[in-house]
């Protein structure tokens, strides 16, 4: 769980109606002061019957307890316990919301549960996005946030599950702890044998009628984790009811699809694999061309874009370095419209110069003028590639 400016209102009203025998631990990371002393720890000790302690190097995490960051600090989380690494950086900018999160999901998969809080900037929106892929929870703050920039930016990319008050929170917290999804514990929904019409069949029959998506194809044990996740998050104890539900409300539908979608991505996500892109495609294809001569790439699932941008870079540098003058076009497409939404807007958080870097921040994007801070593909980038988005 993590905030910035404004937060530690809503942590205290969060730890005051959180049960001290959940079963679940708790880390908080806020933008702290680096030259001076947190007493954030001594402060929610007040405020709930869980002991409170600043995270060292090493520590174990352990249920029913409460870890705050320390100052010029990041913090995250390998094989159960926690480690420092810092003070960091990424050119002036502290990320450590973003750093944990990303973490967290990495470590927990899908018993990851993060809480964003208030806060300005957009530190958080990227790891928020792992935690969802990862299959866990997110839940950000709503309007009662007195700096909504920080949740708005999260809820802004569609993979927040819950946006709620402070004092909501810990009752949706414990009412998915206890789901078999989340304890670790035999899952409702069962796999029959092989081609018959079980439960999640019977689910994906609703999907495909009201999406048009067909995944009936896809391995069986991710559509039975998503499925679960979302029977979850309702406390729905079987499929036929959670097939009703489905059936009942349009949203849903949406949700679902969303899930099984599994939109997460980032600027060159993968670096190894973008490298060898790099080295093995792009690279040849550019040689390959003359000067004046047209050069077109297919990105096909695309989500919210990061990728096709990522290529669009890569080309524009290779070209830059054999100095030769091309007109691309870059055709990206998706079945999610609302992930496409996002990638023609061109519109990303503060948190991805950590993916990007410096240099090609000021290359290729823009500042965003109004509204949550961020970073707009540049015009000038966006006449040269030629993107189409569809």
């Amino acid at each position: 769980m993590a905030g910035s400016a404004g937060s530690l209102e809503s942590l205290k009203k969060f730890f005051v109606g959180m049960p001290a025998d959940s079963g679940a631990a708790f880390v908080i990371i806020q933008h702290l002061a680096p030259a001076h002393k947190s007493m954030l720890a001594e402060i929610l000790a007040q405020h709930t019957r869980m002991p409170v302690c600043e995270a060292r190097e090493g520590m174990a995490v352990e249920e029913n307890s409460v870890y705050v960051i320390p100052p010029n600090q990041y913090l995250g989380i390998r094989d159960g316990a926690l480690y420092l690494a810092g003070p960091v950086t990424e050119h002036g900018i502290r990320l450590p919301i973003d750093f944990f999160f990303r973490s967290v999901a990495e470590d927990r998969q899908e018993r990851a549960i993060c809480i964003l809080f208030s806060g300005a900037g957009s530190d958080g929106t990227l790891g928020i996005r792992a935690v969802r892929g990862a299959g866990g929870l997110t839940i950000a703050q709503d309007a009662t946030a007195q700096f909504a920039d920080m949740p708005r930016s999260a809820v802004a990319t569609g993979m927040v599950d819950l946006v709620l008050r402070p004092d909501q929170m810990p009752k949706a917290v414990t009412e998915y702890l206890r789901q078999p999804y989340i304890r670790g514990g035999e899952p409702p929904a069962v796999v029959q044998a092989e081609g018959a019409h079980d439960g999640v069949s019977a689910i994906l029959d609703t999907v495909l009628a009201q999406t048009g998506s067909d995944f009936r194809c896809y391995k069986r044990s991710t559509i039975l984790r998503r499925i679960n996740r979302r029977m979850g998050l309702h406390g729905i104890p079987d499929l036929p009811q959670y097939n009703r539900l489905l059936r009942q409300k349009a949203d849903e539908i949406v949700q679902l699809h969303r899930d099984l979608l599994v939109n997460v991505t980032a600027f060159f996500r993968d670096a190894e694999a973008f490298d060898k892109l790099r080295h093995d495609a792009i690279a040849p294809l550019v040689r390959a061309k003359q000067t004046g001569e047209q050069a077109r790439v297919w990105v096909p699932g695309c989500s919210s874009g990061e990728e096709a941008y990522s290529i669009a870079m890569l080309l524009r540098e290779e070209l830059e370095t054999a100095q030769k003058h091309c007109d691309l076009q870059i055709f990206a497409t998706d079945i999610d419209d609302e992930a496409l939404q996002i990638a023609r807007t061109g519109i990303y958080p503060e948190s991805i110069v950590t993916d990007v870097g410096m240099d090609r921040l000021s290359r290729f994007f823009a500042r965003k003028d109004g509204g949550v801070s961020g970073h707009r593909i540049a015009p000038r980038f966006g006449r040269f590639c030629g993107a189409e988005l569809n």
